[in-house]
């Protein structure tokens, strides 16, 4: 039996699919993750098309009106001081340059375009916008950003939340075939609960920041 990319328990959970759409889905009964089946993750050269055709939109009005449905919420938690890193920051390092504007130091990674870390940084504040419906493997990733971000530090997460697996039928979120993985309020709950990390802003669809408990 397989288990679930995030939480790790047996799936046990409904599989789903619809109409007009050759993916099937399979919703964790636990932590209420819905993944694609394994068979249609896409290669890695797919994934890397799909980002650049995005390029020429990297930096426009709109997509900077975009970013800042979690950057404006996010300065509430980030002092000229902070060092900042943008998880999946994508072929152009549009956040970066935005927070530089305000003097704020912004690192930039991202598995294609800027596959560099420095382990040895701990990071007051991290984003991750659109950028977590794309992880292959969750778990690994929120490991991985648990260690890079300092105790007391915070972390923005963007990615379209679902409500209802109904729902899903006509959503436009899950056309990507990019996008991987989907997260539900009650999946939101699981992670904070397991990384330690307390809610301190949540739009409650899309955009939710987290403080990582100091202990």
């Amino acid at each position: 039996m397989n288990s679930c990319v995030l939480c790790q328990h047996p799936q046990t959970g409904q599989t789903l699919s619809f109409t007009d759409d050759k993916r099937t889905y399979i919703r964790c009964s636990f932590c209420n993750l819905i993944r694609v089946g394994e068979s249609f993750l896409p290669t890695s050269d797919r994934e890397k098309e799909r980002y650049l055709h995005h390029l020429s939109d990297a930096g426009s009005e709109g997509h900077i009106q975009h970013l800042k449905q979690a950057l404006s919420p996010g300065l509430s938690f980030i002092s000229p001081l902070s060092r900042c890193l943008d998880f999946g920051c994508g072929p152009k390092p549009v956040l970066r340059d935005l927070l530089a504007l305000s003097g704020i130091l912004c690192d930039s990674y991202d598995l294609y375009f800027f596959p560099t870390l420095q382990p040895s940084i701990r990071y007051d504040h991290i984003f991750c916008l659109e950028t977590a419906e794309h992880f292959f493997d969750p778990r690994r990733e929120f490991v991985l950003i648990n260690q890079l971000l300092k105790p007391g530090g915070h972390i923005t997460f963007m990615t379209e939340w679902y409500t209802r697996p109904e729902d899903m039928k006509d959503w436009y979120y899950k056309r990507d075939h990019t996008h991987v993985i989907f997260f539900h309020p009650l999946t939101w709950d699981y992670i904070g609960k397991t990384f330690a990390w307390r809610t301190v802003y949540s739009d409650h669809q899309r955009v939710i920041i987290f403080e990582k408990i100091d202990r």
